[in-house]
């Protein structure tokens, strides 16, 4: 189970109207809650989907209208096509299928035409009937374009995974083979309100199980600000001893009174990759994902405009504007931009508590390949009153360039934290094509550029782009010690790959 809340969020109803995002200017500000993340074509919903142009042709500015006005965090140019394979060992009797638009009377999801209107029906069923013969594993679910609304009896409602079942998103309806889906141009919403414009919103847009993979959607909208820990946990999904497999997903706009506005996972060792994270909340750690036990793996990842922060007797403090991890973790090819964590001070205490990762005595955290910039948060925090001697406050320009740190990497030996880096950029600008408006490509010249450890590094980028020498750029990365066959050359620092 996860550890008590110490606070309840002071600020929680700005989570319902967006959380404290920086505008275009680069200051604080309070904009349009539509501000997030651009990953397909944006016509009819409140998230910006328009195909990778970063143009919307919305013009509301209401968070409850279907509109995207506001910052985006761009997905790129990507086409989004899967190109796995393990459809094929799927028996065609356990795909199940779901359409928003279905009209089938009764449906039964056995064809794209008969297709359920919802999803749980179709994962109850894929699971329970088709499933009993497959063993676990071979169950999928596939979901056409559209939006999915969560909230339907009680903000208890939520999508519920069932153990091996794998949830793709972002069908157009009619694919017959996995590989023909394009999860950035369909985009797939799992919202966690009734209806459009509906302020009430379920705990946990999405419940995870053991070895449950989600892939290809948009978590929206999930508020976890219940009683009891776990609903103060994971507004948009929590993974309660369970190791789910999260990829191709988009989080936006995901709040938590406790812990992890997006993410909340306990006891698990999820493989969260490919996914981005905008403006999602949390009162007291992991604004955009919070891990505590198991060994968590994040790959591949950007994060922008996540906020941990509450008030305790009227001193703000927040741990891991983006990441909070309490288990070993690894963290590699990702990329965090203005980030914050505890947004007030008071005298001699400037903000604290790591503004993109804080990690946790005790557990053993390597950070790889990732790109720093912008993120708020003091970069050396510790426990009361067990400082390491060497632990101090970071400065404005070091805390505005790094805002992260381990709770013990500069203690002594003995110091129980374990904090390893490896081929990272912070503290000088990576040069991102324009970070104020979401857009965090490399521009030509960025010191990300063939500079990643290739040893450690994805062979793609978060968009499914292969790796690109830049004759331009010096290879100051390589690949160790590791052979040509355990190395992905010309690798870049962070979750996008520079293509001229």
């Amino acid at each position: 189970m996860f550890r008590s809340t110490c606070a309840r969020w002071a600020g929680l109803a700005a989570a319902l109207t967006g959380v404290w995002l920086v505008g275009c200017s680069g200051s604080s500000a309070t904009p349009d809650a539509d501000s997030g993340i651009d990953a397909g074509t944006d016509t009819d919903t409140d998230i910006d989907t328009d195909g990778d142009s970063d143009t919307d042709t919305d013009s509301d500015t209401d968070t409850d209208t279907d509109t995207d006005t506001g910052t985006d965090m761009d997905a790129g140019t990507d086409s989004g096509t899967d190109t796995e394979t393990d459809t094929a060992l799927v028996p065609p009797e356990c795909v199940r299928y779901v359409d928003a638009d279905s009209g089938a009377d009764p449906p039964d999801g056995l064809s794209w035409e008969t297709a359920f209107p919802t999803v749980q029906p179709a994962i109850d069923a894929a699971y329970e009937a088709a499933c009993a013969d497959a063993g676990p594993g071979a169950c999928e679910v596939w979901v056409a374009a559209g939006t999915y609304y969560v909230l339907a009896t009680s903000r208890d409602d939520t999508v519920l995974l069932r153990p091996g079942l794998r949830l793709y998103g972002g069908f157009a309806g009619g694919e017959a083979y996995l590989a023909e889906r394009d999860w950035t141009a369909n985009g797939a919403f799992l919202d966690g309100r009734a209806y459009e414009g509906g302020e009430e919103r379920v705990y946990h847009v999405v419940t995870a199980s053991d070895d449950a993979v989600l892939d290809g959607f948009r978590v929206v909208y999930g508020l976890a600000d219940g009683s009891g820990e776990l609903r103060l946990y994971g507004g948009g999904l929590i993974a309660d001893a369970a190791s789910p497999v999260v990829r191709h997903c988009v989080f936006r706009e995901n709040a938590a009174a406790g812990k992890g506005g997006a993410i909340a996972v306990h006891d698990g060792s999820p493989v969260i990759s490919d996914c981005l994270f905008s403006a999602n909340a949390a009162s007291t750690a992991g604004g955009a994902v919070y891990a505590e036990g198991g060994a968590p793996t994040i790959v591949n990842c950007a994060f922008a405009w996540n906020q941990a922060a509450s008030e305790v007797m009227g001193i703000g403090s927040g741990w891991g504007g983006a990441v909070y991890v309490d288990g070993d973790t690894s963290i590699t090819n990702c990329t965090f931009y203005w980030n914050s964590a505890g947004v007030e001070s008071v005298e001699g205490f400037p903000e604290m508590g790591g503004g993109a990762v804080y990690v946790a005595n005790g557990v053993t955290c390597t950070i790889a390949n990732s790109a720093f910039w912008e993120n708020k948060g003091l970069y050396c925090f510790y426990y009361f009153p067990h400082a390491p001697p060497s632990c101090g406050w970071a400065d404005d320009d070091l805390t505005a360039a790094d805002g992260w740190w381990s709770s013990g990497d500069a203690g002594p030996e003995s110091w129980p934290g374990v904090f390893e880096e490896v081929a990272n950029v912070r503290g000088v600008d990576p040069l991102f094509a324009d970070a104020p408006e979401g857009d965090l490509h490399l521009l030509a010249g960025s010191p990300c550029i063939d500079a990643a450890n290739g040893a450690l590094a994805p062979p793609t980028d978060v968009e499914g782009r292969s790796r690109y020498d830049d004759p331009a750029a010096p290879d100051t990365g390589g690949c160790g010690d590791a052979g040509p066959d355990d190395c992905v050359e010309h690798t870049d620092v962070g979750a996008y790959e520079y293509l001229p």
